[in-house]
């Protein structure tokens, strides 16, 4: 609880010491977890990655641990390796929705097929998603499917509609689909107010693009 709250109040030397405490004590999966959160809250990525490779050489069936530390991989800028870990993950826990999900934006470009597969699977476990709708869908508009493309990105809007990023891309898919004019609008619609959102630029280069045909 001390290092919980700790966390919460962004202290993470306290949040690290009193862990520890408990660690000593009750050694698990939930504990080193929250070990390494600390080190990261503290700036100490590295560190965090460490603690959670070491625990995995003992325990190399921990999936929990395993998922977290392909996390702590991607904060790092390290896909390569958050890509081994997720693959790990799936080895053991095939229907792991989050790594299935993750896999499969990695992988879109270095192998679509497969990626299109884990992608297509996180779908069926998770149809109501929309973090697994719209990568699923930029994965089929990579491959030409604007149609369906579009159909996801627009059951995904139902479920987030205030997701700028998420209607930025339905704009890629309506483009795509030789529909103009829902993609100038949908483009405005996404850029309307103080728009800050990742992709937020990409969004405004296609809506100048689009303009000027």
């Amino acid at each position: 609880v001390q290092g919980d709250q700790a966390l919460r109040e962004k202290r993470p030397a306290d949040a690290y010491v009193a862990y520890s405490t408990v660690f000593k004590h009750a050694p698990g999966s939930d504990i080193i977890i929250k070990l390494a959160l600390a080190q990261w809250q503290a700036g100490q990525v590295t560190k965090g990655i460490e603690l959670l490779e070491r625990y995995l050489q003992v325990n190399p069936n921990d999936t929990l641990v395993r998922f977290n530390l392909a996390n702590l991989y991607l904060l790092k800028g390290d896909k390569q390796a958050a890509q081994q870990a997720f693959s790990a993950v799936v080895v053991t826990s095939p229907d792991h929705v989050l790594s299935l999900n993750n896999l499969a934006w990695l992988m879109r470009k270095s192998d679509p097929e497969k990626a299109r597969g884990y992608a297509e699977h996180a779908h069926q476990l998770a149809p109501d998603s929309w973090s697994v709708k719209d990568p699923l869908a930029m994965i089929l508009l990579q491959q030409g499917e604007s149609g369906r493309a579009v159909q996801l990105l627009e059951e995904a809007l139902e479920i987030a509609p205030d997701d700028r990023r998420t209607r930025y891309h339905l704009a890629l898919a309506l483009t795509q689909a030789d529909r103009k004019e829902d993609a100038l609008e949908t483009l405005r619609r996404a850029l309307s107010g103080n728009a800050s959102f990742n992709e937020a630029d990409d969004a405004r280069r296609l809506l100048e693009e689009l303009e000027a045909r």
